[in-house]
């Protein structure tokens, strides 16, 4: 969803972080939905877009939150609140130069070396120009410094990509927990598979199974698939996953 040409008087209500949602004229917003981050979220691209439903889908993330906090590049700190960031932009009104960095989300893990995690999202082929690059290199040195870990993801640039196809039908089949599997499913799966059954169109014509059951059968942990590089489709390579959701953790394969 994208907000009119204008100004987003209406979005304040979702803002998040301390770098508040700001007017604007001719910008989109995009807003998402994920019970990891309470709800309704503001994103301002289709990459963040995506890349909130894999930290929806990853067993291992928590929690996140978009725009967590700001990094003052002046003073070397991390300003967690908006009073600190006022305050901040008040001291350094009379300096030149860039002065602050926000990242796009921050990550906190079930199980890991790091608590929390800050994501810099970033489209294939506009990664950004010098200026833009040494202001997130020197606030990505201030955030590890903190003892916080730093990714810096290069979402596809190909509409073609898998991913693009996959993640929203992934997510949709999330909160479709009507249609998780029965046991007798998970027994008739399961016996498929270990007698040979390789493909999704192999198990759909083995248990006349609809098609459309697939996407919960991945997010339930009953199959495994490459989600990242090949499409939801009769083609797709499935194995039992054995109620392990491994195949669901995207987020650093797509680190750079």
């Amino acid at each position: 969803m994208s907000a009119s040409y204008g100004g987003r008087g209406k979005l304040e209500g979702f803002d998040s972080g301390v770098r508040r949602v700001a007017p604007s004229f001719g910008k989109q917003l995009f807003l998402t939905y994920s019970e990891k981050a309470d709800g309704t979220l503001v994103v301002e691209s289709d990459s963040e877009r995506f890349v909130a439903h894999m930290l929806t889908l990853d067993p291992n993330v928590s929690s996140f939150t978009t725009q967590p906090f700001t990094v003052d590049l002046i003073d070397r700190r991390i300003c967690r609140t908006q009073a600190d960031v006022e305050e901040a932009r008040a001291r350094h009104r009379r300096l030149r130069g860039k002065k602050f960095y926000t990242p796009d989300f921050s990550v906190r893990w079930h199980l890991g070396g790091h608590v929390m995690t800050a994501v810099e999202v970033k489209l294939e082929g506009y990664e950004g120009n010098s200026d833009d690059m040494q202001r997130i290199s020197i606030g990505r040195n201030i955030i590890e410094s903190a003892g916080i870990e730093f990714l810096r993801i290069i979402w596809p640039k190909a509409q073609r990509n898998p991913l693009k196809a996959n993640l929203p039908i992934l997510v949709k089949a999330l909160r479709r927990v009507d249609l998780w599997p029965s046991a007798e499913m998970v027994q008739a799966v399961e016996s498929a598979l270990e007698s040979g059954v390789s493909t999704v169109r192999e198990l759909c014509g083995a248990l006349s199974l609809s098609p459309n059951l697939v996407p919960t059968l991945l997010v339930s942990g009953l199959i495994r698939g490459n989600v990242r590089d090949e499409l939801i489709n009769g083609t797709m390579r499935i194995e039992p996953a054995y109620g392990d959701l491994g195949s669901l953790s995207l987020l650093r394969s797509l680190v750079q």
